[in-house]
């Protein structure tokens, strides 16, 4: 568990954390789903491919295998406090705790099986004699099953969970986000004006996101999503889909906008549906561990509304009205303490009451559109802005090499380089 654990978080390191925002009619859009949208886009976060990447002013080029980020909340960047910490362990020890209990109760009868002794020595022990030694197996199988159920699967997932909640902390700057992603939908009120001001708006959170974080740098790459609903009635044409997006990357960057259609399937109670668990994998519920700051401003809400509630406490549409203004997008509405939705195999039943099962109005080209994007933006926007960083980065340390071996050092690496042409 050790070797998997330290591969783990050499894995974490080295894929840098995104933050994604999303207007409330994109995120609309993705609840049809069962997901939001920090949800719908986490599976297809690591590229399954190998990329490349050119730094230094040397001519070769590096491998970058399984490159991909993490991908946050805006509430879940900075830091998390104590009682946050405090309430997710409690919620996860009591999802663990029935897995626990089946897991001692089967280490209970592995240790049972192992130490029964033979049918010939039963009498022996029967009668108050030792129990022989050494202890015959009663099957193959019996000492594999005790290492199996004395290191539940649960443990490892324990540790992730506890390195997840250590974040942005003064000591930890690697885990500060270098990228925001940007989503907004084709059905935003305005047309295409007003597409484009809910993503002008989006772009401003890159400054608060920065802001009071240790060691923050003062770029953040930014990249920008159009989801198109198929079905929406409320949606636009394809030709007016296609002249947004236009009108985003002129706005913008050519290569920083991206339109992906979703929910393609009609009737998603009649169609087969995809299969939920990388959704559920990808969307572990560590991740979306609030801040404490984003708590404190939650907190501070709830009470600002229970207040203002007091001499209408009767009016209960009202009282909902509210609570659900101030609820915080993708957390658990007339939640006491800020905290955010799971990601489940079904999220709610249809009108004959069959389950609607997570992802069911995905058709596989939705699918396939949504790892492309992703890929796209892995290798081709956010790897070519850290290559730049890391490029901009070993021209400053050549030109701050003052000592002599340092000046050795340059000098032989200038020799190195190739020849202007």
């Amino acid at each position: 568990m050790s070797a998997q654990f330290t591969k783990f978080l050499e894995e974490r390191y080295t894929r840098p954390v995104v933050v994604v925002t999303a207007s409330p009619a994109a995120e609309r859009s993705s609840n049809k789903n069962g997901l939001d949208v920090v949800h719908l886009l986490r599976p297809f976060s690591v590229h399954d491919g190998t990329a490349y990447a050119h730094i230094g002013e040397r001519s070769e080029n590096y491998a970058v295998r399984h490159f991909g980020v993490r991908l946050v909340r805006p509430t879940c960047v900075r830091e998390a406090g104590e009682d946050e910490i405090y309430r997710y362990l409690i919620r996860s020890l009591k999802t663990t705790a029935p897995m626990d209990l089946a897991y001692g109760e089967q280490l209970d009868r592995s240790v049972q099986e192992l130490m029964t002794p033979p049918a010939s020595a039963a009498t022996q022990v029967s009668a108050g004699g030792p129990l022989p030694r050494p202890v015959r197996l009663t099957s193959s199988n019996a000492l594999t099953g005790l290492l199996d159920r004395s290191h539940p699967a649960w443990h490892s997932r324990f540790m992730k969970d506890i390195s997840f909640l250590t974040r942005c902390a003064p000591f930890d700057t690697l885990d500060h986000p270098i990228g925001i992603i940007s989503v907004a939908s084709t059905a935003e009120a305005g047309g295409i004006e007003g597409c484009l001001q809910v993503l002008q708006t989006q772009v401003r959170l890159a400054a608060e996101v920065r802001a009071g974080l240790h060691s923050m740098d003062s770029e953040m790459h930014k990249y920008f999503i159009l989801l198109h609903d198929v079905t929406d009635p409320a949606s636009p044409s394809n030709e007016v889909a296609r002249d947004m997006l236009r009108a985003a990357q002129q706005r913008f960057s050519s290569n920083s906008v991206a339109l992906v259609r979703i929910n393609s399937v009609d009737n998603p109670r009649d169609h087969k549906c995809m299969d939920p668990s990388p959704f559920m994998e990808a969307n572990q519920p560590c991740y979306d561990v609030p801040s404490a700051a984003a708590a404190r401003q939650y907190e501070e809400e709830q009470q600002a509304a229970a207040t203002a509630l007091e001499p209408v406490e009767s009016n209960a549409s009202l009282t909902s009205l509210v609570s659900t203004s101030t609820t915080m997008i993708g957390s658990v509405p007339n939640s006491r303490y800020l905290r955010y939705h799971g990601v489940h195999g079904h999220f709610g039943k249809w009108d004959n009451q069959t389950p609607k099962v997570t992802g069911c109005c995905l058709s596989p080209q939705d699918i396939q559109e949504l790892r492309t994007t992703m890929n796209y933006y892995l290798t081709q926007a956010l790897l070519r802005h850290v290559e730049r960083r890391l490029r901009a980065m070993d021209i400053v340390v050549e030109e701050k090499r003052t000592t002599t071996l340092g000046r050795v050092a340059a000098w032989l690496k200038g020799r190195t380089r190739p020849s202007p042409s």
